[in-house]
């Protein structure tokens, strides 16, 4: 009776040193599949770029989401597997697009210098799903930016890599390019 005991107080003991471990792992993987969304998405960003003259994707009645519908295929990749909120009518997409930081641009080869300095999609916590300066400033009012992932938020960039970065290192400067005016 007491080797039974015993056994059950090391298995009980390894499953607590465990499960956090796992969890964590769990963690890991739902970031990586966020970050593959987040690839998809700005791939698709930029199969609409071609379709149309190197335009960018411009939003307004039809909401940018939907105008990637054609490219995307599957609605599964607007949700990041670490989002409690469940996608619905009024919040259809994990995911914010930086349109905002886009003023006065109109091709996507216009952005050439800083394509790889340029966030265009993020995670997003928020209902209107288009980056503006309040939503970068992690602590501030506004800030939609969603640290999901262990306190840190993914990001895409325009040219086409996505990757995790702290959710203190968020700037405005991730969000326009460097010549530009930040006009909400």
């Amino acid at each position: 009776m007491i080797e039974l005991l015993v056994v059950i107080a090391i298995i009980a003991i390894l499953a607590a040193i465990l499960f956090p471990v796992f969890a964590k792992a769990r963690e890991k993987a739902r970031q990586a599949s966020c970050t593959s969304n987040l690839k998809s998405l700005v791939t698709a960003a930029m199969m609409y770029s071609d379709d149309y003259d190197g335009g960018l994707l411009q939003c307004g009645p039809i909401p940018w989401y939907t105008r990637l519908d054609p490219y995307t295929k599957n609605t599964q990749i607007m949700h990041c597997p670490s989002d409690p909120i469940p996608p619905s009518g009024t919040r259809p997409t994990s995911y914010a697009y930086n349109m905002n930081g886009l003023s006065g641009l109109n091709a996507w080869d216009q952005m050439a210098d800083d394509q790889a300095s340029l966030g265009l999609f993020c995670d997003c916590n928020a209902t209107n799903m288009i980056m503006m300066p309040t939503h970068v400033k992690p602590g501030g009012v506004g800030c939609c930016l969603d640290p999901r992932h262990n306190g840190t938020v993914d990001v895409a960039f325009f040219d086409g890599h996505a990757k995790a970065l702290p959710f203190q290192s968020m700037v405005p400067s991730l969000w326009k390019k460097n010549d530009m005016m930040w006009t909400p």
